[in-house]
């Protein structure tokens, strides 16, 4: 017969790392971070390889907004299960709490293509696309703080635009912008060429971030 939550709560000792991480959800629903936290820790000395207790410790540490820490986790359960939905899904959450909108849309189409039918993704993705200015051929760029260019050339997507943001190192929006240039002219070769450069670039500093935490 299986333990309910508050019994394996009432325990000293779990009897084993499934309800060290059943236990952690509880401590987790509750509110209550940090034990949540240490039994998804003692649970994954004794199962370093369960998936399911990666992904619950990277949820503890989402909901304390640790997020180094939690894409850590979520990386973790990647390696172990390279198709887990759910992993993309949080993860795609901290980038859009870091402000890395283009890899939380990443991100989320991973999770979509490896589940089409989960709820509310396909809104998630068409949100972020709207951030980014995907949103059929309309061009929206947000203000730009250290220049008014969006006051000179919101109505334009071009690749001038575009590299006006990559000088200045939003390498989001000058992809955001290649984009729009090539919905509008698809056989453009020099702008498919510059963006699939940012791209790689792109990637290559989400990279070296990854690396570093």
């Amino acid at each position: 017969m299986a333990l309910g939550s508050m019994e394996i709560m009432n325990r000293k000792v779990p009897a084993n790392s499934s309800d060290f991480f059943r236990l952690a959800s509880e401590y987790l629903r509750r509110g209550e971070l940090d034990e949540a936290i240490r039994f998804c820790k003692e649970g994954l000395r004794d199962d370093p390889y369960c998936i399911s207790g990666h992904l619950v410790l990277g949820k503890c540490y989402l909901a304390a907004s640790c997020f180094k820490e939690a894409r850590r986790e979520f990386k973790r359960v990647l390696r172990l299960d390279p198709n887990n939905t759910a992993a993309f899904c949080y993860l795609a959450e901290i980038n859009q709490a870091l402000g890395q909108t283009m890899l939380a849309l990443s991100n989320l189409k991973r999770a979509l293509r490896l589940d089409p039918l989960a709820p509310g993704l396909k809104d998630k993705i068409d949100f972020l696309r709207e951030e980014l200015g995907f949103s059929r051929g309309t061009l929206a760029i947000k203000s730009a703080p250290e220049e008014d260019i969006t006051s000179k050339y919101s109505e334009l997507a071009t690749p001038t635009l575009a590299e006006i943001y990559a000088t200045q190192g939003r390498i989001e929006k000058a992809i955001n912008i290649y984009r729009q240039v090539l919905d509008q002219n698809p056989e453009d070769q020099t702008s498919k060429q510059r963006l699939a450069q940012l791209e790689a670039q792109l990637a290559a500093r989400e990279q070296a971030d990854e690396e570093q935490d």
